[in-house]
């Protein structure tokens, strides 16, 4: 029976993740990170006006999520800090909620009272998507330079081997055709293998 409770719990808790991931379009820790982002950065605005229940919500569920159940010894409240107090009947009622039910909990709670919260998640991930857009183009720009400067390079080395194969030929033996050949490619010039590369020591 605690084995078929427990795949249920399993099942909910997979349940509120594909949710937000469709919902947001992203991975539940991801939002929830941005969450707490937009949240502490706009608490005391005008942007974020929440009842004093919904505040005490919030605060049960970053708890849940950093702590897990109610822990008297995570508790920082004090014997006449009544916010303290309400904060912390806030978080016991919570009992042993999971943390990725927390983190869907705070979210959700978030995207009600602020619907400007979903914009700013948006913003965030155009601005990841434009980021890693321009990586890839300096990173292709940077590729198709390497590439064009292999070729430069391919393109020394075959006429410096001409120049060789001719000046040889004039009257040279075979030999020393090739101990040039091999002396250049040896030292300076074919220090890595190209395409077609060997075409140029048959003749």
């Amino acid at each position: 029976m605690e084995n078929r409770a427990s795949e249920r719990d399993g099942d909910m808790a997979i349940g509120e993740t594909d949710l937000i991931m469709n919902k947001f379009g992203a991975p539940l820790e991801d939002i929830y990170k941005l969450a707490i982002s937009f949240y502490r950065g706009r608490k005391h605005s005008c942007e974020l006006m929440v009842p004093y229940e919904k505040r005490l919500l919030f605060m049960a569920y970053s708890k849940q999520v950093r702590y897990g159940p109610y822990d008297a010894t995570a508790d920082d409240s004090g014997w006449f800090d009544l916010v303290g107090s309400d904060r912390t009947k806030a978080w016991k009622d919570l009992g042993t909620l999971s943390t990725s039910d927390a983190m869907s909990a705070f979210i959700t709670l978030l995207d009600v009272v602020c619907p400007s919260f979903r914009d700013f998640v948006n913003e965030h991930l155009q601005s990841q998507v434009n980021f890693k857009s321009e990586e890839y183009e300096e990173n292709k720009v940077q590729s198709d330079f390497e590439a064009m400067n292999d070729l430069e390079r391919f393109e020394v080395q075959r006429n410096l081997i001409y120049s060789v194969l001719q000046a040889t030929n004039s009257g040279s033996s075979q030999s020393s055709d090739i101990s040039s050949v091999s002396g250049i490619c040896s030292t300076t010039v074919c220090r890595r293998p190209y395409p077609g590369l060997e075409l140029l020591y048959l003749g």
